[in-house]
């Protein structure tokens, strides 16, 4: 029920998934807005710092 409602890029919550395809997806966009010179704005959220359990 849970996998109809998530979204592919939303692997975190996955049992058989990692978050490694993310980190190299969010690296290559860095890098190519770097190669352009283009501004490129990010934001992180530490959801365990919010809540008590995840």
């Amino acid at each position: 029920a849970v996998d109809k409602k998530l979204r592919e890029e939303q692997v975190g919550f996955y049992n058989d998934r990692s978050g490694m395809e993310q980190i190299f997806a969010i690296r290559t966009i860095i890098e190519q807005n770097l190669a352009y010179q283009k501004k490129l704005s990010t934001h992180f959220v530490d959801f365990r710092k919010a809540f008590d359990s995840i």
